[in-house]
């Protein structure tokens, strides 16, 4: 049996997903990444973590750039591989702020 790939989208609300001035090395290591996932593959460390505080099958992909540490939150979904935010890591914890964002955008996601 062949494994269909998952369709890759961003996840739509209130707040668009924007990316700040993301380097080229870190956005072509996400790419590479969300496509592995797309295809089935599992991430474990240190290229992504488990998010259980934004909800069930939440990830985030730890990217390394010269200008710091870059965060992609992304849920899998039976279908989908769903990114809900990404941002340029400053704090050694993930803000809330940016958890409650991707809450909300699974909420909705889940609700339509």
């Amino acid at each position: 049996m062949v494994k269909r790939e998952k369709i890759l989208a961003w996840a739509a609300g209130a707040e668009p997903i924007s990316t700040p001035p993301m380097p080229a090395q870190a956005r072509i290591d996400a790419g590479y990444f969300l496509r592995l996932v797309q295809k089935g593959h599992n991430l474990g460390p240190p290229a992504a973590a488990a998010m259980t505080d934004i909800g069930p099958s939440c990830h985030e992909l730890r990217l390394s750039a010269d200008n710091g540490e870059w965060r992609v939150f992304y849920h899998v979904a039976t279908d989908v591989v769903l990114v809900l935010g990404v941002f340029h890591k400053k704090p050694q914890k993930t803000p809330l702020r940016w958890i409650e964002i991707c809450r909300k955008r699974l909420r909705l996601f889940n609700e339509a």
